[in-house]
C-alpha cells in the first residue's frame, strides 16, 4: 500500500497586526533634519557670528530656499566685516554681551519668522529635529572660526601699527 503524500504547508509568515493601517509610499522617504529657532539661537551663542550665519544658512538649505541661503551667507560675511571694522574703535571697557545678545535674538527671530517653528517641525512629514549635540559641536567649530576671522585681521592691524589695543604706542611716544 502506498502511503498518502504529505500535505504541503505554506511557509510561516511573520505575524502582522490585522488592524494596522496599510503602508503608504508617502511616509517612506527620509525626513530632512532642521534646526529649531532655539537651536539656532544656542548655536549663535556658542558659535558667535559665524555660528549665526551657519545655522541660518543650513536651515534655509534644508528647506530648499537656496536664494535665502545665499543671502544669509552674504549677510554673515558682511557681519564679520562690520565687526572687524567696529572692534578697534569700540571703547575699551565696553562689555561684549550686548553684541552677543543682538545676534542671538536676531538668529531666533529669523528662524521663527522665515523658517520653521518647533511646532511646525514636530508636525511636519518632511522635516525632523536636528541633534542638540550636533548644535553644540558645530557651535564650537564656528566659535573657532569666529575667533580666527575676528582676531586675525585685528592682529594684522596691530602689527601694522594701525591699531594699538594695549597702548604700547602711547608709552613709546611719551
Amino acid at each position: 500500500m502506498n502511503a498518502p503524500a504529505p500535505i504541503a504547508r505554506p511557509p510561516r509568515l511573520p505575524m502582522r497586526d490585522p488592524y494596522a493601517p496599510p503602508r503608504a509610499a508617502i511616509g517612506d522617504h527620509a525626513r530632512t533634519p532642521v534646526y529649531t529657532p532655539l537651536q539656532v539661537a544656542a548655536g549663535a551663542f556658542v558659535g558667535g557670528p559665524v555660528g549665526l550665519a551657519y545655522f541660518l544658512w543650513a536651515n534655509f538649505r534644508a528647506l530648499g530656499k537656496h536664494d535665502a541661503a545665499r543671502w544669509t551667507a552674504i549677510a554673515g560675511a558682511l557681519l564679520m566685516l562690520l565687526l572687524c571694522l567696529l572692534l578697534p574703535v569700540l571703547p575699551e571697557r565696553m562689555p561684549s554681551w550686548p553684541v552677543t545678545l543682538l545676534y542671538v535674538v536676531t538668529g531666533r527671530y529669523v528662524a521663527e519668522r522665515f523658517q520653521l517653528t518647533k511646532d511646525a517641525i514636530a508636525v511636519s512629514a518632511d522635516h525632523d529635529f536636528q541633534s542638540s549635540w550636533k548644535v553644540f559641536g558645530i557651535g564650537v567649530l564656528c566659535l573657532i572660526a569666529s575667533l580666527v576671522l575676528l582676531i586675525g585681521p585685528l592682529l594684522a592691524l596691530a602689527m601694522l601699527g594701525v591699531w594699538d589695543p594695549l597702548g604700547f604706542m602711547q608709552v613709546q611716544a611719551g
